[in-house]
């Protein structure tokens, strides 16, 4: 059987997004050249091979000898210059697992500067924090970040179930509450805390009346929750909230992980990942070394809370 003909493609879209949408069908080798052009764009086209090359993937460039180099009348060597071109491998370092999520779907649009930035802003020495702007927007229930000198600013929309979580632990970690801990199996009390952060977020205020709490989230049209979601925290049979297992609190974990992973780089989106980064006797954590044992929060150093 013969081998599909190689085909050539010019475009007029970004080069990023291009390259991106070639690569993401298992049925394509994409083939990359650097030769002609202008300098910038064969640069641009380099890093969009090593963002989103696969190990399938070439990138090459045509080497022409230097005889040859400034003679305008030399177009394609015929057989007494068969040596006088080269098609030369470029090996290049492929950082496709290290994309954001979303950026490797086709139909997303790839913003070089946001992206650049993201990156660098995870790209920090193992003892020290990101410098990262972390804002969390009550009423939108969503988390947006920035750098220092706000030149990009990304939006992250969580479940009201994961942002009651993330707000909870948002508020430990600027109060410097080190007891917000990893339940144990038969502790209700951070199912508690879940529900009223809940009732806070559907408008309604905290109360000892814990027989109507059920009845006001699942009937709020602010938070639509889902019935099973609050069975997982409420006991409707004793109209109390049920008792958290460690598994619970990993899943909303895994979950808020699963989503920031969606849209920033992980070495960017591990920072904003709640986190034990208190020890047991309720002393800080060096950055990058959480614990399971002792107080969780997140590990930044700027972050504000809006209604």
């Amino acid at each position: 059987m013969r081998a599909p003909k190689p085909t050539t493609r010019r475009w007029r879209t970004s080069s990023w997004e291009e390259v991106r949408n070639l690569t993401a069908s298992k049925q394509t080798t994409l083939h990359a050249s650097l030769a002609g052009g202008r300098k910038t764009m064969t640069f641009y086209l380099g890093y969009a091979m090593s963002l989103f090359g696969r190990k399938t993937d070439v990138l090459s460039h045509v080497l022409v000898t230097p005889e040859f180099e400034n003679q305008r009348d030399f177009f394609f060597p015929d057989e007494a210059h068969a040596n006088a071109v080269t098609l030369a491998d470029i090996p290049f370092i492929r950082h496709r697992a290290t994309l954001p999520r979303l950026l490797q779907q086709q139909g997303e649009t790839i913003n070089f500067r946001e992206l650049v930035t993201l990156f660098n802003l995870g790209d920090v020495p193992d003892d020290q924090y990101p410098d990262v702007r972390l804002t969390l927007d009550c009423s939108q229930r969503a988390l947006r970040l920035s750098d220092a000198q706000q030149t990009i600013e990304v939006e992250i929309g969580l479940g009201p179930l994961e942002f009651a979580f993330y707000l909870l632990l948002t508020r430990a970690t600027l109060e410097q509450e080190t007891d917000c801990v990893r339940p144990k199996d038969g502790d209700p009390g951070f199912a508690r805390s879940i529900l009223e952060t809940l009732l806070e977020l559907a408008g309604e205020k905290k109360g000892e009346n814990w027989s109507s709490v059920y009845n006001i989230l699942v009937d709020s049209e602010i938070l639509g929750l889902r019935e099973p979601t609050l069975t997982a925290l409420y006991d409707c049979e004793n109209k109390r909230p049920k008792p958290m297992s460690p598994s619970w609190f990993d899943s909303r974990i895994n979950k808020i992980a699963t989503e920031l992973e969606k849209r920033l780089p992980p070495t960017l989106a591990k920072w904003l990942v709640p986190q034990g980064i208190w020890d047991k006797d309720g002393e800080p954590l060096a950055p990058g070394r959480p614990s399971k044992k002792g107080g969780y929060g997140i590990p930044l150093s700027h972050i504000s809370i809006e209604p």
